[in-house]
């Protein structure tokens, strides 16, 4: 006698639920009779999740921890600091990704400033004003970043002779009175690290969902950054 179980799909959507199992069964006579002419086997199932039904295993929703065994890990790797077992991306990569966010937003930080204090015309109170506001957001992004860096055990880099090589972004000069072309290298930068910090956040996951969220975080901030440069541009 060979049972299939088969779940209607419609109980797959709620998360804990009691379902009754309809067996397709194949039979001789003989078991036929035994099963009362047929009839259709049916097996209550008590509440259980949907990962354990599609994945077979007889598990219930229970949260059960193995304290001893935390402990003992946590104890034998103290010198690791906040980053345990359970940390699930490779380490070095992200500080070594973090970095990068670091030049790239110490490079913006020199950009903004650079154009808030050279800028001319008349629209230069209100540009230089919505500049230095965004230099010193960049700033404090750039000291995030080092923070998370030294969580992780890594050395935060700030070496000025490679900060412009590892930075996603360019440094630009244009002439002073020139405001057009500095909003527009600004909004040109912004889009680039929304882009590259939003593939930095899905490869993330929830590997290290402290990293993540600290990149989106600072990715919010970098889309209200390209959204005033848009209005100061008129667009």
């Amino acid at each position: 006698m060979t049972l299939l179980p088969v779940v209607p799909r419609r109980h797959l959507l709620s998360e804990t639920y009691i379902v009754a199992l309809t067996f397709r069964i194949r039979t001789t006579d003989a078991t036929r009779r035994r099963l009362d002419r047929g009839r259709a086997l049916r097996l209550l199932i008590l509440p259980m999740s949907r990962a354990d039904i599609i994945g077979g295993r007889n598990m219930s929703d229970d949260f059960v921890l193995d304290v001893q065994k935390i402990r003992q890990q946590a104890r034998a790797k103290m010198a690791e600091g906040p980053v345990t077992d359970t940390y699930g991306k490779d380490k070095n990569r992200v500080i070594e990704i973090l970095n990068d966010v670091i030049a790239t937003e110490v490079v913006c930080w020199l950009r903004y400033t650079r154009h808030a204090i050279s800028a001319v015309g008349v629209d230069r109170a209100q540009v230089a004003a919505e500049f230095t506001e965004h230099a010193k957001e960049e700033m404090n992004h750039a000291l995030r970043a080092a923070q998370r860096v030294s969580q992780l055990g890594g050395e935060p880099d700030f070496d000025p002779a490679k900060l412009v090589q590892r930075a996603h972004t360019d440094y630009t000069a244009p002439a002073d009175h020139d405001l057009t072309q500095m909003l527009r290298d600004n909004l040109e930068a912004e889009r680039i690290v929304i882009d590259i910090y939003q593939e930095i956040i899905l490869w993330l996951g929830e590997g290290d969902p402290t990293t993540r969220r600290l990149m989106e975080s600072i990715k919010e901030e970098e889309e209200d950054h390209a959204d005033d440069l848009l209005d100061l541009l008129g667009g």
